[in-house]
């Protein structure tokens, strides 16, 4: 059963979505295909990780667009580094960066950080960096298989950032083509 109100709430969301793929698709090189593709795989380790649907549209234009990889190689990628960043190894390397994981609650209980805040300040900290980072790289991405893609998408803050926008400030925007 869908009420009324389920179905307009579908619809503006499906508007989001369209109108976010044609944006970065005509902003950025990445396809619609390829952010379907890579949504498929990686948006419910996002979602987990309280990253929201523009920032993941951001991450992964952005890796597309630096990489030149497949959708579904690009969401593997980002999966595997957001669970690797949750990772005992992950989270001693994003402390090496200077980076918490983890913050405390009200009652003084450890949790893990919103992603969205730990992932730009990793893009940040490797932006402004003139270290090797490349053990941080591999132990962030999960291993050899995802360091290009992982290590692209961090490397390329200011894209990121500008992908993002696209995706947040496309309101229209498959309308405005037709």
């Amino acid at each position: 059963n869908i009420s009324l109100k389920d179905a307009n709430e579908a619809q503006v969301v499906s508007n989001k979505i369209v109108d976010s793929w044609a944006n970065l698709a005509d902003t950025a090189v990445v396809t619609a295909t390829d952010l379907a593709a890579a949504n498929e795989r990686s948006a419910g380790a996002a979602y987990q990780a309280g990253i929201s649907f523009d920032y993941l549209q951001g991450m992964i234009a952005t890796m597309s667009a630096a990489t030149g990889r497949a959708g579904g190689e690009v969401g593997r990628s980002i999966r595997s580094m957001i669970v690797s960043m949750q990772s005992a190894k992950g989270q001693k390397a994003l402390k090496e960066i200077g980076v918490e994981a983890t913050e405390l609650d009200a009652n003084g209980v450890p949790h893990l950080r919103n992603f969205e805040k730990v992932i730009t300040e990793v893009m940040q900290k490797v932006k402004g960096s003139d270290k090797d980072l490349t053990n941080v790289m591999l132990a962030l991405s999960g291993g050899k298989f995802q360091y290009n893609n992982v290590s692209a998408l961090l490397k390329n803050y200011d894209q990121f950032q500008k992908n993002m926008s696209n995706s947040v400030n496309s309101a229209g925007h498959a309308n405005q083509q037709v």
